[in-house]
C-alpha cells in the first residue's frame, strides 16, 4: 500500500533506492515550506564575536534568559517592547546570550523576527529548574499573543506578577489542566497555592486572575466545562479571543452563568481575513480565485464537479488544477473507483479563500462518495433555481461552533429570502431517526427538502401524512455522474 497525499492505494511496494528518494524529495519539500524553520550554523548565529562565559553574563542577562524560559520561547520584537528598547539593541543582547551558547534562535517564516529559546546551557544559566525542552513551531502564533496580552495588563498594573503554564507546571507529572496564565495583585500567590486549591474543592476562590488566549475554535462544552472548573477556583476568569472565536464565547457569556467571567480581543490581532495570525498577507492570482473559492466552500471536490460547477471545461479545471498543486496550494488525490481527481485546499490555499474555512488536514476517503451526492445535489438545485444561493454545511458549522448548536443540514439553500434546510439520505434509516431530523430542522428553516433513495423516500411519505409537514419536500436523488461508486453511509450516522 502507498499512501498518496494521506490516502492509501494499492500499488507495487517501493525499492530502496525509492524510499531514499522519496524521503530526499519530502526532505527538500519541508525546507521550501513558508512554515518551515530556517535553519542556520551556530558560527552564523554567534557572529563576529567571540564565545561568553556563563561566569560573565550579567544580571540582566540572566533575567532575560529566565523571561524567555517562562515563556518557552518568545520573538525579539516582543523582548524589545517589554525591555522598552529598539529591535536592534535586543537583537544585539541575544547575539551576546547566543556566544555563550546560552539561547538557540530560528526564523519561522511567515513570522519575519527571529525567535529564541533557551539551550540546555542556557536552562542551567537560568537555574529556575525548568527542564530543556526545543518548542514546536506550530506554537509560535499563541505564544506570541500571550505575550501581547501580558503586555497589555501589565501596562495597566506594572506592579502585578505574571504566572505562565510553564510555572504552574513546574516540578508536576503528566499534563494537569491550568489556565495560559495567572495575574496576581495581591503579590500572595505561589503555585503551591494552586495545587493545593485543586486538589480541595473547600478552599475559597484564589484571588488572582486566570487568562487564557483562544484563536481556534473548540465545541462549546469544552468551555462549559473549563468555565465551571475555573470560575469556582479563581476569583476573575478572563478571556482573550480572535474575531473567529468571540462570537462563541460571547454566546456562553450571555447565560450569565459565569459572574466572574469575562471578554476581550486579543491585543493587535488582526482583522483582515486576507492576513494570517502573525499578520502576514497572503495573495494569490485573480484568475485562479474563483476556483479556490469554490474548493474552500465544499471542503473537497473532484474535478469533473468543479469543472460543472464553474461551467468550464474539464480539461481547462485540471490544467488550473495543477498549477495550484505546482505552487502548493491544492492538494490533488484519487479515491477508492472515482475515475476523478478529488481536490482539497492546504494552509497556504485556505489563507487565499473566501471564505476562509477550517484547513482539512487530509481527506476523509471513506466519506467521498457521500459527499460527491451532497454536492450533486447542490448542482441539481442550483440547475432548478439559478437565482439561488447555497451554504455549504461547512459554512453552518463555522456559525454553529459559535452560537453553540449541536447539528447542522447538509446545506442551506437560500431563495426568495427564504431558508431550505437540504438533508440528503443515502443508506436506510429507521422511521423514528428520520422524523427526529426533520422536526430538529423544521423549527429553524422556512422549509427542509430531502433527497433520499426509495427506501427512506416511502418512510418520509408516510410521516408527511402523519403530521401534515407541508413545507417539507421530498425528492429522489439526482443521477449519479459516477455509477460504479457505492455509497456508504450518511453525514449524519
Amino acid at each position: 500500500m502507498v499512501k498518496i497525499g494521506g490516502l492509501q492505494s494499492a500499488g507495487a511496494p517501493m525499492t530502496g533506492a525509492e524510499v531514499q528518494v522519496r524521503a530526499v524529495s519530502h526532505a527538500a519539500r519541508a525546507d521550501r515550506s513558508p512554515m518551515h524553520l530556517q535553519p542556520q550554523s551556530w558560527e552564523s548565529q554567534r557572529g563576529p564575536g567571540v564565545s561568553v562565559q556563563l561566569q560573565d553574563l550579567t544580571p540582566d542577562e540572566i533575567g532575560l534568559l529566565r523571561l524567555v524560559c517562562e515563556h518557552m520561547t518568545l520573538p525579539v520584537d516582543l523582548l524589545a517592547r517589554y525591555e522598552d528598547c529598539t529591535v536592534e539593541e535586543m537583537t544585539s543582547r541575544m547575539q551576546r546570550l547566543e556566544a555563550a551558547l546560552c539561547v538557540a534562535s530560528e526564523v519561522a517564516l511567515p513570522d519575519k523576527y527571529r525567535w529564541y529559546w533557551l539551550t540546555a546551557r542556557g536552562i542551567t544559566a537560568a537555574d529556575i529548574g525548568f527542564q530543556y525542552k526545543v518548542p514546536g513551531m506550530n506554537t509560535f502564533p499563541l505564544r506570541r499573543w500571550i505575550f501581547e496580552v501580558r503586555l497589555e495588563m501589565m501596562r495597566h498594573r506594572s506592579d502585578a506578577r505574571w504566572f505562565t503554564d510553564r510555572i504552574l507546571t513546574r516540578g508536576i507529572h503528566g499534563h494537569p489542566p491550568v489556565p495560559k496564565a495567572v495575574l496576581d495583585t495581591t503579590g500572595d500567590f505561589t503555585p503551591e497555592l494552586f495545587h493545593e486549591a485543586r486538589a480541595r474543592e473547600d478552599l475559597r476562590p484564589l484571588n488572582v486572575t486566570a487568562v487564557y488566549v483562544l484563536t481556534s475554535l473548540q465545541h462549546h462544552s469544552v468551555f462549559r466545562r473549563r468555565l465551571d472548573r475555573d470560575c469556582a477556583l479563581f476569583a476573575a476568569v478572563a478571556y482573550f479571543c480572535s474575531p473567529e472565536t468571540m462570537g462563541l464565547m460571547q454566546s456562553l457569556q450571555a447565560t450569565n452563568r459565569w459572574p466572574n467571567f469575562s471578554l476581550h480581543p486579543i491585543p493587535g490581532y488582526p482583522d483582515d481575513e486576507s492576513l494570517d495570525s502573525v499578520g502576514v498577507e497572503y495573495s494569490l492570482d485573480s484568475s485562479m480565485l474563483p476556483l479556490v473559492n469554490q474548493i474552500a466552500q465544499h471542503g473537497a471536490m473532484p474535478t469533473d464537479l468543479l469543472a460543472r460547477a464553474l461551467d468550464r471545461p474539464h480539461a481547462e479545471v485540471l490544467t488550473e488544477v495543477s498549477a495550484l498543486e505546482a505552487s502548493r496550494h491544492v492538494n490533488v488525490a484519487r479515491v477508492h473507483q472515482d475515475p476523478s481527481e478529488w481536490v482539497w485546499l492546504t494552509r497556504s490555499g485556505v489563507r487565499c479563500a473566501r471564505p476562509r474555512l477550517p484547513w482539512i488536514r487530509r481527506l476523509g476517503a471513506t466519506r467521498v462518495a457521500f459527499n460527491r451526492r451532497v454536492l450533486e445535489c447542490w448542482l441539481y438545485a442550483l440547475q432548478q433555481v439559478p437565482d439561488g444561493r447555497w451554504e455549504s454545511r461547512r459554512e453552518l458549522e463555522v456559525v454553529a461552533r459559535r452560537q453553540g448548536h449541536p447539528s447542522v443540514p447538509n446545506g442551506v439553500f437560500h431563495v426568495d429570502g427564504e431558508r431550505h434546510a437540504i438533508l440528503v439520505r443515502v443508506s436506510p434509516s429507521k422511521s423514528s431517526y428520520l422524523e427526529k431530523l426533520v422536526m430538529r430542522h423544521l423549527p429553524e428553516h422556512h422549509a427542509v427538502v430531502l433527497f433520499c433513495t426509495s427506501n427512506n423516500r416511502y418512510c418520509l411519505e408516510r410521516l408527511k401524512k402523519k403530521h401534515g409537514w407541508e413545507n417539507v419536500g421530498i425528492l429522489s436523488l439526482p443521477p449519479s455522474s459516477i455509477a460504479s461508486v457505492e455509497d456508504e453511509f450518511d453525514e449524519d450516522d
